[in-house]
């Protein structure tokens, strides 16, 4: 019969000793302590030393010696019910450290002040692993939590089981319990990400980019990666899913596309304008000087005046691809807003017409500008002409000035603009308003909403160009029924607008000698000869390395260079730098369809540069040449 009982009790020291749980009993009578195989192998008693209370704290780690220690002392206060409950470190022989879970409970015998502790019994067991494990998921967990991506988890249904906080800042949900158990909208709706999800339960994984909507209906553009998990028999399980807000970049990769198309265009409609300039200054010229001849009464004037209107119009519409290209020599000049429009006033009133009521608010106080009058002046036609032809029926055209701060967040979403103070002018206008379309064309050179022949496509384009050239920025707000409301900033300057009384008109006759060059034959035998009947003695060349071969053998002093800007083998600046020191004291006049950054920055006149703009006439060469020779 005692073998049946010890068949069992044998069975269950086989199972302590090859456990994993550390055994171990102490007999507080006789201060007696068995410990296990593996409690020995946890607490050091692996090389035969006698289990004892101070072989057990000796391998306890220094930091929670105090603390085990302590917590035993209560364990055994006769006060308290035994249990005792610990999770400390060890450290090994080898310096490694593990964690350790032990618990135990004591039994007592007596009553009142004679109860004493009379045994106890625990189990000890490595967590290391699974401490490590609970670690390495609390990191995974707080790297979730706080990455920048939205991160998502669904079951198979595509219900969300885990959203970490950037996913609720993108999507805008105030909780985790607001969408937890939910399908997320963007999901739900059909044609939107559904079908990105069911590509990735059919594929595994998917990349790409989504159109969706926040929780407050806002669009958002996002770039979705998602990648199956996958069981032990290879199902589906989960989906985890990234997604990462791209719609500020897309709006900022469409501006930089748009910047890089206008300014292709730009270079095309200057190359353009240049070219078309030299034709117009022959044209134009020559007409003048056969005018000239012509009697009072000559039928062939009324002819010729038509040739020379015609030029101007032409000429008209190459300044406009100059200001759109930011190519035309302006002069800027500090002026005050409300004193330009109230000049022009009466002019956009009889351009708009009677059913058109004109209402212009100028702020006290709003500040001047440094622009070129002319190109001011032609901004605030083309905006009111365009008003007028979107007012079909009649209505409003408003004008506008104030100042306004352009702050850091306001750049960082406006590229192209510095932070500071600015000028702002507006024209509204009640009118049928634009298409989304039609805002992200308006800027682009001869596009036009228009009919056949009622525009050019490049009023718009030269307020654009006009606008850019002096630093400052454009905005257009419209809605289909809703009218058109165009912002423009420009830099505000704090001086005192300059008044500057207009010059005498110099004389029209002269004896200096000038020297000419002019890579455009027509153009330079035209100016040859008007410059030569005023009285001129005028030695022209077709380029710059002629010009300065023939300096040294003219006779006595070189009064003047007319030189064009650009021209092959030696730009007319590398020219008049050499000529100039060769003959000190040598007056310049350049001239150009257009002018490069050699002459021009950005382009501005650089102070104290003496410019003609092509095309030309009879007169505006004359007074220009004169005024440059008689200039103290």
């Amino acid at each position: 019969m005692s073998d049946s009982y010890q068949e069992p009790e044998e069975l269950l020291r086989q199972a302590i000793e090859v456990g994993q749980l550390g055994y171990f009993v102490h007999d507080q009578r006789n201060e007696t302590l068995f410990w296990s195989p593996r409690m020995r192998e946890l607490h050091g008693g692996r090389d035969g030393k006698a289990p004892t209370l101070a072989l057990f704290l000796e391998v306890v780690h220094p930091d929670d010696r105090a603390r085990v220690v302590a917590s035993v002392t209560r364990a055994h206060d006769p006060a308290g019910d035994g249990r005792w409950r610990a999770e400390y470190r060890v450290v090994d022989p080898d310096g490694s450290v593990r964690w350790l879970v032990a618990r135990s409970q004591t039994t007592f015998d007596g009553a009142g002040d004679a109860r004493c502790a009379v045994r106890t019994v625990g189990a000890v067991i490595d967590v290391t692993d699974s401490r490590e494990a609970d670690e390495a998921m609390r990191v995974k967990d707080l790297a979730m939590a706080a990455a920048l991506t939205a991160i998502a988890i669904t079951d198979v249904q595509g219900r969300l089981i885990y959203v970490n906080p950037s996913y609720l800042r993108m999507w805008g949900h105030a909780s985790a319990d607001d969408v937890l158990g939910r399908v997320p909208p963007d999901l739900a709706e059909p044609g939107g990400g559904i079908d990105a999800f069911r590509q990735t339960i059919a594929t595994g994984s998917f990349k790409g980019e989504l159109v969706a909507r926040r929780a407050d209906g806002s669009p958002i553009e996002i770039a979705l990666s998602a990648a199956a998990v996958y069981d032990d028999h290879g199902h589906i399980t989960h989906m985890m899913s990234s997604f990462l807000d791209i719609t500020e970049s897309k709006r900022l990769q469409a501006q930089l596309a748009q910047a890089q198309k206008m300014e292709s265009i730009g270079r095309l409609a200057g190359g353009v304008a240049h070219d078309f300039n030299n034709l117009l200054t022959v044209i134009r010229g020559n007409a003048d000087l056969v005018l000239a001849r012509l009697a009072p009464d000559d039928p062939a004037r009324a002819e010729l005046s038509e040739v020379i209107d015609a030029a101007d119009s032409a000429a008209s519409l190459t300044r406009q691809l100059l200001a759109f290209s930011r190519k035309q020599v302006i002069d800027p000049q500090l002026l005050d807003l409300g004193e330009v429009i109230a000049r022009v006033e009466r002019m956009l009133a009889r351009l708009l017409g009677e059913d058109i009521v004109l209402r212009v608010f100028h702020h006290a106080g709003t500040g001047v500008v440094r622009f070129d009058r002319g190109q001011l002046e032609q901004i605030l036609i083309n905006l009111a002409v365009n008003g007028r032809d979107a007012m079909r029926d009649g209505g409003r055209l408003t004008i506008e000035t104030g100042n306004v701060t352009l702050d850091e967040a306001y750049v960082r979403a406006h590229p192209g603009v510095a932070p500071g103070e600015y000028v702002r002018l507006a024209v509204s206008d009640t009118g049928v308003g634009m298409t989304p379309e039609a805002r992200a064309h308006l800027f682009e050179p001869f596009f036009t909403t228009k009919g056949p022949g009622q525009g050019t496509g490049l009023g718009l384009p030269m307020v654009f160009g006009a606008v850019s050239q002096n630093g400052g920025r454009i905005e257009v707000y419209s809605e289909t029924g809703h009218g058109t409301t165009i912002k423009i900033y420009l830099p505000r300057v704090f001086a005192d607008a300059e008044r500057q009384d207009a010059p005498p008109a110099p004389a029209t006759r002269g004896f200096e000698r000038i020297v000419l060059v002019e890579d455009n034959e027509s153009v330079r035998s035209f100016a040859a000869r008007v410059l030569s009947a005023q009285g001129y003695v005028v030695d022209a060349f077709a380029g710059g390395p002629d010009a300065l071969a023939a300096a040294p053998t003219i006779p006595g002093r070189i009064d003047l260079l007319l030189t064009d800007v650009v021209m092959p083998d030696m730009n007319g600046k590398a020219l008049a730098e050499r000529l100039v020191a060769l003959r000190p004291g040598l007056r310049v006049l350049f001239t150009s369809g257009y002018t490069e950054n050699v002459v021009v920055h950005h382009g501005v006149l650089t102070p104290g540069v003496e410019f003609l703009q092509k095309p030309y006439t009879v007169a505006s060469l004359i007074d220009r040449v004169r005024g440059v020779l008689d200039r103290e």
